[in-house]
């Protein structure tokens, strides 16, 4: 009797609805509610060394086991100390920090690869998870996926540069400002990735200002990737964080400002108990102004609030021009106007959280909404 009711639940999947703490219908989040049950369902056979389902799928060579507490600085890239397992998640290498429990407290996560933590227990996240990419230091875990598109730079003319564009990943990013009177076209958006995102990944980054009789500026880096699954509960109560970084004001004379990052990605698989403290984001980063005759732009904001823009650089006088905000769930990235000398970069567009295998976000603060 026992097996036969294993063979029927193997052949089912369930899913449930996100939450809105909006109060209002989450299109996104109902579109993927019910989640394509082929695509999300697990393997027929229940293996304890596997986590996750479909193209979040991810297994280890020995079941995970102890409680274990989250270091608060991690290198995916290293992927080494007591927890920690290299792994594969179809074609994506991504470091697994796993236990029969996890703890996460506050965390800075930095490294070539997606971090994923798991647990055959409960994860509980109480601090601030805070896996985005900020300037003046490491990038977010797999920041910059190779896929993304690089065609969002300034254009030169006269010894003026174009503002490059925020970059897209969920949503797009801003169009950098032309300079020089618009003949110094700014760099044109990339394109979104397609909803569902089918990969873990990072954000992508802003494109660069074009330089003036200097330097060009470098766009923000785009967010990083984190996944978290349980067989128990995922209890949230504090903040997780994939936001981009804010683009690299114009240097002087005359050069455009870098684009915002985009933001990046939280996967979140199973059932979750998220309280009204618990935010997650992944918005993208402010853009640098374009730089004055004698006098360099502004570096772009990173983004820091869930429902605050990442703000887009002051000007600094001396003909410095601004850069533009970075997106929100409730504000599109924006893009300065045309100058007459090097044209700010535009906002970072938004990355992507995705709800798998039953979970929601009642009672949570978000952007963007989830898919």
């Amino acid at each position: 009797m026992r097996w036969a009711l294993v063979a029927v639940l193997a052949g089912c999947s369930f899913s449930a609805k996100p939450g809105n703490n909006m109060g209002t219908p989450d299109g996104s989040a109902m579109r993927d509610a019910h989640v394509d049950s082929a695509r999300d369902a697990p393997p027929d056979a229940f293996d304890d060394k596997c986590f996750g389902g479909g193209a979040f799928y991810v297994c280890l060579a020995a079941t995970p086991t102890g409680a274990q507490s989250l270091p608060s600085d991690v290198d995916t890239t290293a992927c080494s100390g007591t927890g920690f397992h290299p792994a594969m998640m179809a074609t994506t290498p991504v470091c697994v920090f796993a236990g029969a429990s996890v703890d996460i407290g506050d965390t800075v996560v930095h490294g070539s690869r997606p971090l994923v933590i798991a647990a055959t227990g409960d994860i509980n996240e109480t601090g601030y998870l805070d896996a985005s990419s900020a300037t003046g230091r490491s990038d977010g875990p797999a920041a910059n996926d190779a896929a993304c598109a690089t065609l969002n730079a300034g254009a030169t003319s006269g010894n003026m540069g174009g503002g490059g564009a925020g970059g897209s990943f969920g949503t797009q990013g801003a169009p950098g400002a032309a300079g020089n009177n618009g003949a110094a076209a700014g760099g044109a958006a990339a394109a979104i990735v397609q909803a569902p995102v089918s990969q873990l990944r990072g954000g992508c980054a802003g494109g660069s200002g074009a330089p003036g009789a200097a330097a060009a500026a470098t766009g923000g880096s785009g967010g990083g990737a984190v996944m978290l699954v349980a067989r128990g509960t995922i209890m949230i109560d504090g903040t997780i964080d994939v936001s981009g970084a804010g683009g690299v004001g114009g240097h002087s004379a005359k050069g455009g400002g870098g684009g915002g990052g985009s933001g990046g990605m939280i996967v979140l698989h199973g059932t979750v108990a998220a309280t009204t403290n618990a935010i997650l984001f992944a918005n993208g980063g402010g853009a640098g102004g374009g730089a004055g005759q004698g006098t360099d732009g502004k570096p772009g904001a990173d983004a820091t609030a869930y429902n605050t823009p990442a703000a887009g650089a002051a000007t600094n006088g001396g003909g410095s021009t601004a850069g533009g905000n970075g997106a929100t769930q409730t504000q599109a990235p924006t893009s300065p106007g045309t100058s007459g000398t090097g044209g700010g970069g535009g906002g970072g567009g938004l990355g992507v959280i995705r709800l798998l295998g039953g979970a929601s976000l009642q009672n949570a603060h978000y952007s963007p909404a989830p898919s």
